[in-house]
């Protein structure tokens, strides 16, 4: 093997002719935060100097974003992820001598925090009968994660329904009665 080029199962790219060796990045880990992802690794083994490229993507996805960083990065954040989603990140490594070799580690999997969600949709509310009024809406477009309840308020009550699926939701107030929540 004079210039054959040798991968081990462990993804080291090695080449006998004299040539750099490219080693994978170790210890790749993903810390999520609430509104930030920091994804940090150890440099290779045996290496000078390397440049690191960071590819990412919602799990499930077949087009991976790709991030080139700076020589010798061992860090990347970002707060530009889709909340409570499944994502897979991996870092490759770059030897630009005699041409591009490229090695990478075992994909780490992660999940982004639950956000805010948007307002619900198709709010509508119409007086039934003298002190009771009926609230229809649609669930958010954009949950970021989980829709636990909903917290409506008449005055100084609050009404929570706790969400079970992602019907249509009516609330009927009695003014002087209490709450009823039905699905509709």
């Amino acid at each position: 093997m004079s210039s054959e080029t040798v991968l081990s199962k462990f993804g080291t790219l090695l080449q006998d002719s004299g040539m750099a060796q490219v080693r994978p990045v170790t210890g790749l880990s993903v810390e999520v935060k609430p509104s930030l992802v920091v994804a940090s690794w150890t440099r290779p083994d045996q290496v000078a100097s390397f440049t690191p490229r960071l590819k990412y993507r919602i799990k499930g996805d077949q087009e991976w974003t790709t991030v080139t960083l700076g020589r010798d990065s061992c860090q990347w954040s970002t707060r530009d992820l889709v909340p409570a989603c499944e994502y897979e990140v991996l870092v490759q490594t770059l030897s630009l001598s005699r041409g591009v070799r490229q090695v990478q580690c075992d994909p780490v999997s992660f999940w982004t925090s639950e956000a805010t969600p948007s307002a619900p949709c198709n709010l509508h509310c119409t007086g039934v009968a003298g002190t009771t009024i009926s609230l229809c809406w649609d669930p958010p477009r954009q949950p970021n994660g989980a829709i636990a309840l909903y917290r409506c308020a008449t005055g100084w009550q609050f009404v929570d329904i706790h969400h079970q699926c992602n019907a249509r939701r009516t609330l009927t107030k009695v003014c002087q009665h209490g709450c009823h929540c039905s699905e509709t």
